[in-house]
């Protein structure tokens, strides 16, 4: 099959960056020669419940993410770029480069874009690099490579006004002036106390 290509964000710490500096990014791509297969999946998941007449029925089916599955081929001789009769010259190191490239992918989480002969795919991440080597593939690099769609969303936060519950005013009732002991109150406590003090079982028989 015909040439993929992966296009992607790659972040570069610079060792003269200071901390709390920032990071430089810049767009970065990575060819694969050769794809011998592909498959590309769209499912998407409906209810197994009853749905009731005239009810409409995208509630009830909501698509799954794309993936995107393949098998790829990196060598050490390039492709011809468009419009040219020859390849650059061989590079020994270009299947080892494009293995620690697929793995940086991986490991930063980086959203590609994969661009394939029959659909270009936006907003995907690598979730499986498989490289199974056998003796014919030379210095080759024969790679399995897995990719699933990102739903990306937008959130948006929006400020609310909260009214405080208003407190109710308390009615000032001055200053209480103190209230006399009625005078048949003390009498009482008089005549209860020196009829305790007369009787000697108050005080253990004494």
């Amino acid at each position: 099959m015909a040439q993929v290509n992966l296009v992607f964000t790659r972040t570069q710490t610079s060792i003269a960056t200071q901390p709390g500096g920032s990071a430089a990014t810049q767009l970065d791509a990575l060819t694969l020669d050769a794809t011998p297969t592909e498959s590309h999946t769209a499912d998407a998941e409906t209810t197994d419940s009853p749905v009731e007449v005239g009810a409409d029925v995208t509630d009830h089916y909501r698509p799954k993410p794309r993936t995107l599955t393949m098998e790829a081929i990196v060598s050490d001789v390039p492709s011809p770029a468009p419009g040219a009769s020859t390849g650059a010259a061989p590079d020994p190191t270009r299947p080892g480069q494009a293995y620690r490239t697929l793995l940086h992918i991986r490991q930063t989480a980086a959203l590609l874009t994969v661009a394939t002969a029959i659909e270009t795919y936006e907003n995907m991440m690598l979730t499986h690099v498989g490289v199974p080597r056998k003796v014919q593939d030379g210095g080759s690099l024969r790679v399995q490579l897995e990719f699933k769609e990102i739903q990306v969303v937008a959130s948006q936060t929006v400020a609310v006004a909260r009214s405080l519950p208003k407190a109710k005013p308390t009615a000032d009732k001055g200053k209480l002036a103190a209230q006399p002991i009625p005078k048949s109150w003390a009498a009482g406590a008089a005549d209860g106390l020196a009829s305790s003090l007369g009787n000697p079982a108050m005080f253990g028989g004494m």
